[in-house]
Parts: C-alpha cells; structure tokens; sequence
C-alpha cells in the first residue's frame, strides 16, 4: 500500500511534531516513533515491510501499530483519491470553487502591503482609530447624514476581499509564499477564502498572528474610511456597529472561523472540532478516561452553544420555525416572483436550514466515500 507524499513535518516540541498533509488540509500532532515509522514506509514504499520491520525491532507495540492503522491519520496518508490525485472528490468544506486571484497575483500585493504587518503599523492604527472614535463621540450631533445603503453594501463586500488579503499578506511576511484567494460555497453560503494551509510550519506567533490579520486588515480599512466619511459630514456609525458584529463572529471558537484556528494555534492542536467530537464519543458513550480536559471542555461548550441557539430559534420562531420548509415549498411551487423577498425576511432561517442540510449532504457524501474506499480495501 502506497503513501501519499504531498506531507510536511514540523517540530512542535521536545517530544512531538505536527504532520500536515496539504492535498486534504488535514493536521496531526505526531511523535518520534510514528514519524519514523511514516519516513520508513515512505522510504520502502511497503506498509507490510514497514510494519513488520518496526515489529522485529521492538521499535513499536503491536497494539500501537494497530491504532495507527485505525486511525485517521493512516486513511489520510493512503487516501485514494490524493493518490490519484483526483483533486474534484477529495474532501473539502468548501464546494465550488474558484480562484479570483492566483497566487502570482497577490504577491506583488502582498509585497506592498507587508510593512502593515508590524507593531508600529498596529499601534499606529489604534492611535487613529481612538481619534476616530473620540470624533463620532463629540461630533456625532452636528453629523446629519449617515452612510446610504448601497455604500454600506458595498463597503461590506470590500471588506470581505481586505480580510483575505490580510491573511495572505501576513502569510507572504512570515513564510514568502503568497496564496490564492477565490470564491466558493461553505455549506450554501457564498463566502470568500484564502488557503493559508501551509502556515502549519511556521511558529506558533506568527499561525496566530497569521489568523488575525483578517480582522486586523478590516480595522485598518474602517479606520482610513471613517476619516474620508467623517471629513465629508458623513457618520460612520453603522459601520463601526458592523464590523464590531462582523469581529465577534470571527473571533468565536465555536465557529470555523478566525476564532477557532486562534484557539488550535494557541493550544497547539490541529483538527481541534473532530479531535474534540472523538473526545466527547470516547467518554459518553464507551465510558473512556478523560485523555484531553481542554479538547473535552470544547467539545461540551461546543453543543452547549448550538443547543442555545437551538433553544432561543424554536422558543422565537415556534411552529414557524417547523413550518419554514413547507412555506418554502409553496414559494416555489406558486412560482413567487417575491421568493428572493421570503428568503430575505425569514434570514435567519434560511440560514440555519441551510447548515441543517448541508449537514445532511455532508453525512450522506461521506457514506457514499467509505464505500469507495473499500474498493481499494482501505476501510
């Protein structure tokens, strides 16, 4: 059985290492002995040999190599479709995607952009953001207008490409690589992104810092155009009330956002929503030790947080909340020209069923892809 070798292996600590294997975006904290075990199997190019090898030597346990063989880690060095190098069927959270700005692109962008990335840049842009505040405090009684919708839409979608840009610039300053960023569909939600994959192999300061450029490029926008708004007798209010929500959802943990690659970073644990949902199973249900309290307590906040908002939805919505799918139907099927106006008012909705449904579709993917791999006798 081949293994893929599309992996990198940084040094985490005195005693583990981080495995990333780029063709999946997948990340596993490692040791001494499963890293020689993997450079030996890639070297001879025969798991059997390998294994029995590392058996003969007593450099691993039987049992230990029978976890590794379980485990995730093992489907993903011999996943079948990154050995094909079918790139369309691998396993992504992101659908549809396409690239808006090569990696060539943005180089010479983020080359310019590169000096923001430091402390005299950031202090700098606090200092001005505080005179900016202090402005809309004191002055927000003669201001008369206030930024007209279609400016604020598009301020928001310019926003969305800066935060990009921030992540890729940090990631050229640390790393001299530059990324692409594209559009795609996570779930059914149009977003922007950038692969930022490969900060894996840098330091654990700059992976942060990397994480938080986003946001910290944003600030940085709505600090300059508030000044430009602010100068034109224009308040720019709202857009501070945005980007105050926008950065509460970035920086929430419990999302796959911003927030929660902070947290893996900052506690040094890749993969932390499925390390933490294999955590929880281990000890509700096959009534294991707690072998990990941290990624246990974010497993619990996890639900606890979903079971939330689950609550305050059905307690607001009620039965409309249940009756939204049905609704929904009758749009369609009485051909609404008025659909796009049902989907805008019940927002919240729309949004929470898409995430119900993607679920659904991202469960029944998953089947159907463990039944391809037992073809190639990999389950």
């Amino acid at each position: 059985m081949r293994i893929v070798n599309d992996y990198m292996v940084r040094k985490q600590n005195s005693t583990s290492y981080v495995l990333s294997i780029h063709a999946l975006n997948k990340h596993f904290v490692i040791n001494q002995s499963v890293l020689d075990f993997i450079k030996y199997w890639s070297k001879e190019g025969n798991l059997i040999q390998a294994t029995q090898h590392f058996r003969d030597q007593g450099l691993l346990l039987k049992n230990d190599i029978e976890i590794f063989c379980n485990g995730n880690l093992f489907r993903c060095l011999t996943d079948t479709y990154a050995l094909k190098g079918d790139k369309e069927l691998r396993s992504t959270y992101l659908k549809v995607k396409v690239i808006l700005f090569s990696s060539n692109f943005n180089l010479s962008i983020c080359k310019a952009l590169s000096f923001l990335i430091s402390q005299r840049a950031f202090f700098t842009s606090l200092l001005l953001f505080s005179a900016v505040l202090g402005q809309v405090y004191f002055l927000n009684k003669d201001i008369l207008y206030n930024v007209p919708s279609i400016g604020f839409f598009g301020y928001y979608i310019l926003t969305m490409f800066i935060h990009e840009f921030g992540h890729v610039t940090s990631l050229y300053k640390y790393s001299g690589k530059s990324s692409p960023i594209g559009f795609g569909f996570y779930i059914f939600q149009p977003i922007l992104y950038s692969n930022v994959s490969m900060s894996w192999s840098l330091e654990k300061r700059e992976r942060i810092i990397i994480s938080l450029s986003g946001i910290y490029f944003e600030f940085i926008l709505l600090t300059i155009v508030s000044f430009i708004l602010l100068s034109l007798n224009i308040s720019p209010l709202n857009l501070l009330i945005a980007f105050s929500i926008r950065s509460i959802y970035n920086l929430n943990p419990l999302f796959r956002s911003d927030g929660y690659w902070v947290l893996s970073d900052f506690i040094e644990l890749p993969n932390l929503k499925e390390a933490s949902n294999r955590q929880l199973i281990d000890v509700l249900l096959y009534r294991k030790k707690i072998k990990n309290y941290r990624l246990f307590a974010y497993g619990i906040f996890s639900y606890v947080f979903i079971a939330l908002i689950a609550y305050n939805l059905i307690f607001n919505y009620g039965v409309d909340f249940f009756l939204y799918l049905l609704d929904l139907y009758k749009e369609l099927k009485n051909n609404n020209l008025y659909i796009a106006d049902f989907l805008s008012n019940n927002m919240l909705l729309t949004f929470v069923y898409s995430i119900i449904i993607g679920w659904i579709i991202k469960k029944v993917r998953a089947t159907i892809y463990k039944k391809e791999r037992t073809k190639y006798n990999l389950s």
